[in-house]
């Protein structure tokens, strides 16, 4: 084409790209703004890439929005003898940014640099580049109006509390954490967002009627579901027909008396209550077992010597499978459940909802609240895995000891339903023995190729609205036992609608990268989380290296350990994220690599200057520091994590602490420690806060330092 070749060794952008003069803000009366307010200034100092071999059918809207997707367009000129695009861009950090993401991208065209024609960016590893431009390692420290951390100090870890004392310990509880940590020290609200009447308390769901309707759902109870009657040992039901006893007779299964009443569980033949209560150590290892794993057949009456070798056989066959107790009694595939407790995004509770099995549930309740009167506080300290009773609101129910924390306080579980507690020893009963050989009624469940992560308050309330009795079903295979842990990974379906439970956990808990810029988050897409205000309040230390300005970043140490949690999720996905360099906007949320430990974090841009390296304050932690667009991803709109770090000013120290100050406020004061404050306050906003120490200030008076930086 006429012209080409002449055009192709034009390259107007070489020289303006590496002059650092034009790539930068100046110090001058409007330096600072946007190029969209300095019209007669934008055309010259817009940074811009060139687009080759656009394909006739993109136009330029399409070319926006692909750009748009790593940094600002300013617009796009086209060359009308060619099929040559010029977009122009906000900032150097905004061309590098997608020059590095598209040059290897699938869309046909080539992105060119200023370079001769038919010469385009190399195709290596991002780790091998070097620098587009000799500017780009460059930082610009005198152009900013953000100053950074001092130092840069190791992030801090806090050890959490274990639920479990022993993680193999036999309980069938498969997990040593839950997510419902902030809820147990009331620091998260529990009441439902759709009906006031209904409690969520650490995981499980509680309704709180007035004693009138109270009494009402229970007389409704008696009718439809019947009473147990202790005096004749039989269930009773005045709307439901006694069922029949079986056609046929056995022996029973203990003292070989013949005999018709069978197990309602296990069909397995007893004369009595009592020879079933004695034949319980042999018993339990069939009743309740998923009927995958059992052999249940039925004998003519005279068949003696055949039905006890099966008993045998059966009982031999129960030994070989090390089930927990908790989960041996798990529903069959395809039948439907209701969902007790959610412990983790990726752990449930579960109850069978076959009427033998709410029979069963049902009779255990009545018979626990018939048993107040005669019950026995527990005197001594309880050993792990003793079952033992404890009274929920107005309601007894059964728990079982995980742990001890400290001198009185045990972490329980309510073995019917699901829910961790803590509580202290002493206000827990004692369990007649008849009640600790029930089976428990909740079944804890792995959610099939759910993750366990973070659960944010979308997920939560997602995953509590099937808490309210819903029926759902159940689906598992054989080969889905894990038998290291004794329970089934399954898939839950709801049966109103036929949604998948799981994958739609799924769907709000797995992050992806945004795709275009209505998904940018700003700092406000979170919420920030306060401190609370009062005296004599314990907080930690998130992070010291802007004493020199008397600032502190603190948190309390439960939410410190939520930040731990959600920043599992972060390193997941930066690590997995198909972004190799992102530039973000002033005020946008990102993902940061911190150059101390090369872990990824959360950050907020606070000030571009054109260098490549923004200015970037970490918000879970406080520091502030230039992080390099190759270290740098986008924020996912998934992570909706509060933000539970605050920046604290020390009430009386100075503005400005020189260095001997700072360095005996960082021996007082280090990283990671907790700090007891004489008051805590908010200052205009919940962000800030007024932190009082006085027993550190009166050190500091001591030692003089404090009078010498009053006077200088």
């Amino acid at each position: 084409m006429e012209g080409a070749e002449e055009f192709g060794e034009w390259n107007e952008m070489k020289k303006d790209y590496t002059n650092a003069e034009l790539n930068q803000y100046v110090s001058e009366t409007g330096g600072n703004l946007d190029d969209g307010f300095q019209p007669n200034l934008n055309k010259k100092v817009a940074p811009y890439l060139v687009f080759k071999n656009v394909p006739k059918e993109m136009t330029k809207l399409g070319l926006i929005n692909i750009c748009s997707k790593y940094g600002v367009v300013k617009g796009v000129r086209c060359y009308n003898k060619t099929n040559w695009y010029f977009v122009d861009f906000a900032t150097v950090a905004d061309a590098e940014a997608v020059c590095r993401n598209l040059e290897c991208s699938d869309y046909g065209f080539q992105v060119v640099v200023g370079k001769k024609k038919d010469k385009t960016i190399a195709q290596i590893p991002v780790e091998d580049k070097p620098p587009l431009s000799t500017r780009t390692s460059y930082i610009d420290q005198l152009n900013r109006t953000y100053r950074i951390s001092e130092k840069l100090h190791p992030r801090s870890h806090f050890q959490p509390s274990q639920l479990l004392v022993d993680s193999n310990l036999q309980t069938g509880f498969i997990f040593n954490d839950d997510a419902h940590a902030l809820e147990r020290q009331g620091l998260k609200n529990k009441k439902s967002q759709t009906n006031k009447n209904i409690e969520y308390y650490t995981g499980r769901a509680y309704m709180c009627m007035p004693d009138q309707i109270r009494n009402f759902v229970e007389n409704k109870s008696k009718k439809s579901l019947g009473i147990y009657c202790e005096t004749s040992e039989t269930y009773s039901n005045s709307e439901f027909v006694e069922k029949t006893p079986p056609s046929r007779i056995n022996k029973c299964t203990l003292c070989k008396l013949d005999c018709d009443a069978v197990c309602t569980r296990c069909r397995a033949y007893y004369c009595s209550v009592q020879c079933q209560k004695k034949d319980w150590d042999k018993h339990r290892r069939i009743c309740g077992r998923p009927k995958l794993l059992q052999v249940r057949r039925t004998i003519e009456a005279g068949d003696n010597n055949q039905n006890c070798t099966m008993l045998k056989e059966n009982i031999e066959e129960q030994e070989k499978y090390d089930v927990c107790e908790i989960t041996k009694n798990i529903p069959q595939s395809d039948n439907v459940v209701t969902i007790t407790t959610i412990a983790k995004t990726n752990v449930v509770f579960i109850r069978s909802k076959v009427s033998d099995d709410i029979e069963n549930f049902f009779k255990t309740v009545n018979h626990l609240q018939k048993l107040s009167k005669t019950l026995k506080t527990v005197t001594k300290r309880p050993r792990c895995g003793e079952i033992l009773i404890n009274k929920f609101y107005d309601e007894f129910c059964r728990v079982m000891v995980l742990n001890h924390i400290g001198a009185e306080d045990v972490v329980v579980v309510y073995v019917d339903y699901g829910n961790v507690d803590i509580l202290s020893f002493k206000h827990l009963y004692e369990t007649p023995e008849d009640y600790i050989r029930i089976p428990f009624h909740a079944i804890p469940v792995i959610l099939k190729e759910v993750p366990d992560c973070y659960m944010t308050e979308e997920i939560r309330n997602f995953m509590y609205s099937y808490l309210n009795d819903i029926n759902v079903c159940l689906k598992y295979e054989p080969e889905d036992f894990i038998s290291d842990k004794g329970v089934y990974m399954v898939e839950i379906i709801d049966e109103r609608n036929q949604q998948n439970f799981n994958k739609s956990i799924k769907k709000l808990a797995i992050p992806r990268e945004p795709v275009n810029s209505n998904e940018i988050c700003t700092k406000d897409y979170v919420q920030h989380v306060p401190l609370p205000s009062g005296d004599n309040i314990e907080l930690v230390v998130m992070d010291n290296s802007l004493m020199h300005i008397a600032l502190i970043s603190c948190t309390l140490k439960l939410y410190a350990l939520e930040i731990q949690k959600f920043n599992r999720d972060l390193q997941k996905y930066a690590q997995n994220s198909s972004t190799t360099c992102y530039a973000p906007r002033i005020n946008e949320l990102c993902i940061a690599k911190y150059s101390v430990d090369g872990k990824w974090y959360r950050g907020c841009c606070l000030e571009l200057v054109g260098d490549g390296h923004p200015t970037i304050m970490f918000i879970d932690y406080g520091n502030i520091a230039y992080v390099g667009i190759n270290n740098i991803r986008p924020y996912p709109v998934q992570f909706t994590f509060p933000i539970y770090t605050s920046d604290c000013e020390i009430e009386g120290l100075p503005e400005k602490c020189d260095e001997k100050l700072v360095k005996k406020l960082e021996e007082f004061i280090p990283n990671g420690t907790a700090i007891k404050c004489g008051q805590v306050k908010p200052y205009e906003s919940d962000s800030f806060h007024i932190l009082s120490l006085p027993h550190i200030i009166s050190k500091l008076n001591s030692l003089g330092l404090l009078q010498n930086a009053n006077e200088s």
